[in-house]
């Protein structure tokens, strides 16, 4: 991902509106990587999230940049358990066919026997 197409995203990776979990990773990559889509990004957020906390009164100590870098890493997060839940299910899939594969060639030696 360029930071043009970050750019493009930007409104929905901080609003979570970004569904395409290959797309957000390439999001996530990009702006771990490139400092000023970082600030871009940072500046944006406190524009918009950050304004609303103060309005809303929600936080006292606004560290704007320390719910951003959360943000991210909840980001983070839920992909690698996106990873694990979609590899795990992978395994017990690839389990699941071995038993019932096992469970017919046992059931065909019982009929042919």
């Amino acid at each position: 991902m360029n930071c043009k197409d970050f750019q493009f995203l930007m409104k929905d990776f901080l609003f979570h509106n970004i569904k395409d979990e290959t797309v957000l990773e390439e999001a996530l990559k990009h702006v771990k990587s490139c400092k000023s889509c970082y600030e871009e990004l940072e500046l944006y957020y406190i524009l918009n999230i950050g304004m609303e906390k103060i309005e809303r009164d929600e936080t006292n100590a606004y560290d704007f940049t320390g719910d951003l870098d959360r943000m991210i890493y909840k980001y983070s997060v839920d992909l690698a358990v996106c990873h694990f839940v979609r590899g795990f299910s992978h395994a017990a899939t690839v389990l699941a066919s071995w038993v019932l594969a096992a469970f017919l060639v046992l059931q065909l030696l019982i009929w042919v026997v």
